[in-house]
């Protein structure tokens, strides 16, 4: 410890606390005098020279500390009164993260191909047309309006892949194909 991890505080009334005893920020050292910062009573005096020069007649050492937190789930991994240095691991908390359900999980990209809103040409429904249109000039209507929708799908399937890889997230297109399938179905 060096000398900056000690704080005497002068005290206009008589101190009541004890060596030993830890104090927050505050915290009451008599009844005129709060302490400055957090910390461990290391030395209670009277201080009669200070007294009679007319300033405070006594202090309260303290050695400087921080207060830290944790939850009912956390994990303290240091002892009461135990000497911890800067940097040392005080204890664990449990980081409890929602499993949300959201499919889209908040990705603008992801909701419009979802909800098969895309402006501009290259829209869902234009590009259907479009497959339609070509497929209709070598098939009846019912075949070309399969097909159409299997192009359609095969389109929607490879940018909702792209679009999750963006993301770093990998998902197998068997579950993408699946939801085209129940949109186009």
């Amino acid at each position: 410890l060096g000398p900056n991890d000690y704080v005497r505080m002068p005290c206009q009334g008589m101190p009541t606390v004890l060596p030993g005893q830890l104090l927050h920020r505050g915290d009451a050292l008599s009844i005129e005098d709060k302490a400055e910062i957090s910390g461990q009573v290391l030395l209670v005096e009277s201080t009669p020279k200070e007294a009679a020069a007319g300033r405070c007649a006594y202090s309260v050492t303290l050695r400087r500390a921080s207060c830290n937190l944790f939850t009912g789930s956390g994990n303290v991994l240091v002892k009461n009164g135990s000497m911890v240095a800067k940097g040392d691991v005080l204890g664990t908390e449990n980081l409890v993260v929602p499993k949300t359900a959201d499919i889209v999980a908040g990705l603008p990209r992801i909701t419009g191909l979802f909800e098969a809103v895309q402006h501009g040409r290259n829209n869902l429904h234009t590009r259907m047309a479009k497959y339609f249109d070509e497929a209709q000039k070598s098939m009846p209507n019912f075949a070309a309006a399969l097909e159409a929708t299997r192009l359609l799908r095969r389109d929607w399937v490879a940018e909702v892949q792209s679009t999750y890889l963006e993301q770093g997230v990998t998902i197998n297109s068997k579950h993408i194909e699946i939801m085209g399938r129940r949109m186009t179905g």
